[in-house]
């Protein structure tokens, strides 16, 4: 890359502001250098060890260093006098606010400024919609990437991390993503049946590493799919969309016809007490196929509402799609986070005396509860995405649960 000096758009108020954000977009990783790259790739399927590497660090002299911080400060006044003529645009505050950042990670205060992550995830083998009546047929893709902000803006918020299970949720659907997202084939041109589109929610996104992967993939498999990320603070969802807008180019999503939305969702709506949520629907055909969630009962007290939540908006059992929905969970096995495992297990058997897990859901005249149908346990690392950025050994409990008759 070359020098701010070189790069840099000048500023003026006929600039256009696309030019101005790919300015700030290369001058970022020059000013903050918060960026490390985890290869997933590497990872075997039983272990989840990447590699991490960082970028190697550019050293700009003083010239450039007082060029780009006089850019930075013209471009934060651009950007105030625009909203002072009224420009309604989001994506001016979003250019304060990193503008600001890169100002305060110059003047020595680097831990004000966000950092970026790279994630490298293994070519998938995924199932293309076939055309015609033909069997669909497995294809291998590129290897692809997905960068993700995290702020340090409210960073006592879990939201604003990527914990170490999310990495290892979005692999697993990235290595197989036959094995979690049925494929749709297209009907003959003359029938009239139409397939329904596959609905994927996302519990507790943060960052949106696993629902933005899960978008990805559904795209480059040809599936009509709806994925909805949610998370409960509005500070984690503006960075969620931030995220969701830097890795996801409309036109390919687009052409797949691969709708994805951000939502705010509070567990505790769906308590009996609670009569409605903007997702909370009683009909079969309006829950979701797929749900997914890493690393998000990391307190006794969630438990209940993770899998009451679950209960109101897991597909249910029918003739359609046999025996319902699945709920995908990574969790991992802290020493000190036992009693939350024990209360999850607890509360599957039954056993967990709550308002917000019902013992049984009844439709169509049968009783359903959740159940573990499968799971296992994987070895790996929180690699550095906890507190301090340490890494540490820890091992993940994957889960896949349904529904079984109560």
């Amino acid at each position: 890359m070359s020098n701010p000096s070189v790069f840099l758009p000048q500023i003026s108020r006929k600039s256009a502001k696309y030019e101005l954000q790919l300015g700030l977009d290369n001058l970022e990783p020059l000013i903050l250098q918060h960026h490390s790259i985890i290869d997933l790739s590497l990872a075997s399927s039983g272990t989840l060890r990447p590699n991490e590497r960082e970028l190697q660090e550019i050293v700009l002299d003083q010239f450039e260093r007082d060029f780009a911080g006089g850019w930075i400060q013209r471009l934060i006044s651009w950007c105030l006098k625009k909203q002072a003529e009224g420009e309604e645009a989001e994506d001016l505050d979003d250019m304060v606010q990193r503008a600001s950042a890169m100002l305060s990670a110059s003047a020595g205060e680097s831990a004000a400024g966000p950092t970026t992550t790279t994630f490298v995830f293994p070519s998938p083998a995924v199932e293309r919609s076939a055309q015609s009546n033909e069997h669909p047929s497995l294809q291998k893709i590129e290897t692809f990437q997905i960068t993700l902000r995290s702020t340090t803006l409210l960073s006592s918020s879990t939201g604003f991390r990527t914990w170490g299970s999310a990495p290892l949720l979005s692999r697993l659907l990235a290595s197989n993503p036959t094995s979690f997202f049925r494929p749709i084939t297209s009907s003959p041109p003359s029938s009239k049946i139409s397939a329904s589109p596959l609905k994927v929610l996302e519990l507790g996104s943060g960052t949106g590493l696993v629902g933005i992967t899960a978008a990805k993939l559904l795209a480059l498999s040809g599936i009509v799919s709806t994925v909805v990320l949610t998370d409960f603070d509005p500070n984690v969802l503006d960075n969620l969309r931030h995220n969701l807008a830097t890795n996801l180019i409309p036109e390919d999503v687009g052409n797949a016809q691969v709708g994805v939305e951000v939502e705010k969702l509070d567990w505790r709506d769906f308590s009996p007490s609670c009569v409605h949520h903007s997702l909370r629907t009683s009909p079969k055909s309006a829950r979701f196929g797929i749900i997914l969630a890493a690393d998000v009962m990391y307190e006794p007290e969630l438990v209940p509402l993770v899998l009451g939540t679950v209960s109101e908006l897991l597909e249910i059992p029918s003739t359609g799609n046999a025996g319902g929905g699945s709920f995908h969970l990574v969790h991992p096995l802290r020493p000190t986070h036992s009693l939350e495992l024990e209360t999850f297990f607890a509360a599957l058997r039954g056993e967990l005396q709550s308002n917000y897990v019902p013992q049984s859901t009844a439709f169509d005249g049968i009783n359903w509860k959740l159940a573990i149908l499968e799971k296992m346990e994987i070895e790996g690392q929180d690699f550095g995405f906890g507190q301090k950025g340490e890494k540490r050994d820890m091992n993940y409990l994957v889960c896949r649960i349904g529904w079984t008759n109560a």
